[in-house]
């Protein structure tokens, strides 16, 4: 049995009970035109269907982890961890991938999806800091520096480990088109 909630519907300006939908829907997300993404909808008792009342971007945030799973792109979680893992804040992330700080900030919130281009970016740093323990470091101030090298120092991974696990890369990662993609 489908579930049943009272909202208030400010546009109907009633409370009214709502039956939970579940609707598989064809959509666009930037470049793909055929993602099929289950959407998640309240029936009203006449029949018409509103987006959650608590959470009204929902279908767009799926929409958005669709495109990230077809394109194989980090999901918003994965990039915080990454930064996180770094201990780098924010606008210290920024300065590090040459990106702008609302930018890395709107990826991190699922509130925009980044470009081939920036997803390269954030994969290249963590495969660099997972395979090698170390980062790009040649335009970080030395107060940056210093906190990533205490940060590579607690790092659970042995070289041999490192140096197995270099050898799982797929080998075709850095072709030139594909890697550049809509950078061009």
């Amino acid at each position: 049995m489908n579930k049943k909630k009272i909202f208030y519907n400010e546009e109907k300006e009633i409370s009214e009970a709502y039956t939970e939908k579940w609707l598989l829907e064809k959509c666009t997300v930037k470049d793909i035109d055929n993602l099929i993404v289950n959407h998640h909808y309240w029936e009203d008792p006449e029949g018409e269907l509103w987006v959650d009342f608590n959470n009204p971007m929902e279908n767009v945030y799926a929409d958005f982890n669709a495109y990230r799973e077809v394109k194989n792109f980090m999901k918003p979680s994965e990039l915080k961890k990454l930064r996180e893992t770094l201990n780098l804040t924010v606008r210290e992330f920024s300065k590090l991938t040459g990106l702008g700080y609302s930018n890395i900030s709107q990826i991190e919130n699922n509130q925009r999806i980044q470009t081939k281009y920036q997803d390269l970016i954030f994969k290249l740093i963590q495969e660099k800091f997972i395979y090698t323990g170390k980062l790009p470091l040649e335009e970080i101030p030395n107060e940056l520096t210093d906190k990533i090298n205490h940060k590579i120092n607690k790092n659970d991974y042995s070289q041999s480990k490192t140096i197995e696990n270099k050898h799982n890369l797929k080998s075709d990662s850095y072709n030139f088109d594909k890697i550049l993609g809509d950078a061009i």
